[in-house]
């Protein structure tokens, strides 16, 4: 999703400025009529999941500050890094005028940082929280810190994170590692919501708990597969922001994680008002 949102920001200035000499990867030759629309729904989907992101991403960095525990610390930069920081400074990376392209190098530089950071404390949220005695999962956090940040200094020494650029090799990887952490969390999520939902049926657990398990393992499979596919496609040649198809998917997938994302953490009972017969009953 971090790539769509620099070539949907790249393609939007490209509308306004055709002679801006920006690479053909971006430019927008051949669109469909009704793309512009689309950039825009897309838009509207990927802001919702960095405005929540940021919202919840500071609501555990406050929880944090008094609990002094990793698992909110890990949470909170996964979320504010990879949502706000990593996806808003990608997106302004693309829409300064190409007399700013030092800038613009710099914050998408800023940007890169900022994503390889929450990535990893992607990787250490799921560990803490999911797989705090595996081995397997230890070596899977340092693995990924170590291939992120080779990545990061790759990209700086290959490209010189041009921003109007299509990323290198590195990025590419990179974007996959991120596409990782974020499948491998929604698994261990939703493996944890089976077994939670059938102790709550025995009166065992709280209805509450499963439920957020169920929720954070679907936002983060919403962006985790946009991931996937956006990284597809560009391996295949595809670029997001001349894709009507991938447009979509990404507005619909960001919607759906920023509103799973809001109700895993701020109602205390977050799906009751699906169960409206059982609210009753109590």
């Amino acid at each position: 999703m971090c790539r769509v949102a620099h070539a949907l920001s790249t393609a939007h200035r490209a509308e306004r400025r055709s002679a801006i000499g920006r690479s053909a990867h971006f430019k927008p030759q051949g669109r469909p009529a009704d793309e512009p629309s689309m950039q825009v729904v897309a838009f509207i989907g990927v802001g919702a999941f960095c405005a929540v992101s940021a919202w919840v991403g500071l609501r555990l960095l406050l929880l944090f500050a008094r609990t002094g525990r990793g698992p909110e610390r890990d949470g909170a930069v996964a979320l504010l890094g990879i949502g706000p920081l990593g996806f808003g400074l990608t997106v302004l990376s693309g829409q300064l005028p190409p007399s700013s392209l030092v800038l613009a190098c710099a914050i998408w530089a800023l940007a890169a940082a900022c994503l390889a950071a929450g990535t990893t404390a992607a990787y250490a949220f799921t560990y803490r929280v999911f797989h705090p005695e595996s081995a397997a999962a230890r070596f899977t956090l340092f693995a990924a810190a170590t291939v992120l940040a080779v990545c990061w200094i790759g990209e700086g020494l290959v490209a010189h994170f041009r921003a109007d650029l299509p990323g290198s090799g590195f990025t590419r990887l990179a974007d996959f590692v991120r596409t990782g952490a974020l499948l491998w969390g929604a698994v261990a999520s939703l493996r944890q919501w089976f077994p939670a939902r059938r102790r709550v049926q025995i009166g065992l657990s709280d209805r509450g708990v499963a439920d957020r398990f169920l929720l954070w393992g679907v936002g983060l499979a919403a962006v985790g597969a946009a991931g996937l596919v956006d990284s597809i496609a560009k391996l295949v040649g595809l670029s997001a922001s001349g894709q009507p198809a991938l447009l979509l998917m990404n507005a619909s997938t960001g919607a759906l994680a920023a509103l799973a994302l809001y109700l895993a953490f701020v109602p205390a009972q977050p799906l009751a008002w699906l169960r409206p017969a059982e609210a009753t009953a109590r």
